[in-house]
């Protein structure tokens, strides 16, 4: 992980090839989420380069988005316009899964969102610093894609599985070599988390309640998006 927080990092690549959320994703996540609860403060850690972070704030009054880089802190900065600036509803913050920012005050916090990051995190101080800034009934709500998978382009499945993974192929030439190509962007445990899917990690039932997972996997033959909202795609 440690390559996406250096100060060359370029974090325009980055925001460009993460896939979009509908406006059903975001739905139900609110919609499961006010019927217990306020929105008044969400937080977003591991912002990248914001896009939840701002789509937040159609939703609560005020948002905050976290993140260990600075560089992606200071992308998401530039990005505000001069009536974001002037209405103080979002900031940006420096910090972590497993502490938030001094500003971030205990059992304040309606939403936590986590979008294609709590692989990476300390999931015992995770939990445990977010089940202490969330108020009664608040939402910690996180979630991440595995895989693409290029519908009928089987040989480009393949290539991907070699450059990401370092798979064995039939052709000796094709094969490809992990810690040349992912390897630097990638640190153990992370990796391997996101390739089960996180199912390696139990929520803590004496912090939180009501837990729902939802999982979908896309085969090549793809997932037909209308049988749940919970559907991201990437076109380019």
């Amino acid at each position: 992980m440690s390559t996406y927080s250096e100060s060359n990092f370029n974090t325009q690549h980055y925001d460009d090839s993460r896939p979009n959320y509908p406006e059903s994703f975001y739905q139900a996540l609110i919609d499961y989420h006010s019927k217990k609860s306020n929105c008044d403060i969400a937080v977003d850690i591991g912002c990248g380069s914001g896009f939840v972070t701002f789509k937040l704030l159609q939703y609560f009054k005020h948002v905050i988005g976290t993140d260990p880089s600075s560089s992606m802190i200071n992308q998401c900065i530039s990005s505000l316009s001069s009536k974001e600036k002037s209405e103080h509803r979002i900031e940006f913050l420096l910090g972590t899964a497993e502490q938030q920012p001094d500003i971030v005050k205990e059992k304040s916090v309606d939403l936590i969102t986590g979008a294609e990051c709590c692989h990476w995190v300390d999931h015992p101080k995770f939990f445990k610093e977010s089940a202490r800034v969330l108020k009664p009934n608040g939402t910690l709500a996180y979630w991440f894609y595995k895989d693409p998978v290029f519908i009928g382009f089987p040989k480009a499945n393949e290539v991907y599985n070699n450059y990401t993974y370092g798979s064995s192929c039939d052709n000796e030439e094709e094969k490809y070599d992990f810690e040349r190509y992912m390897g630097p962007y990638y640190q153990q445990p992370g990796h391997e988390y996101l390739r089960t899917l996180l199912k390696e990690i139990e929520v803590p039932e004496n912090e939180y309640y009501d837990v729902v997972r939802h999982e979908y996997i896309s085969e090549r033959d793809g997932i037909d998006s209308k049988v749940t909202p919970l559907f991201i795609r990437k076109t380019i």
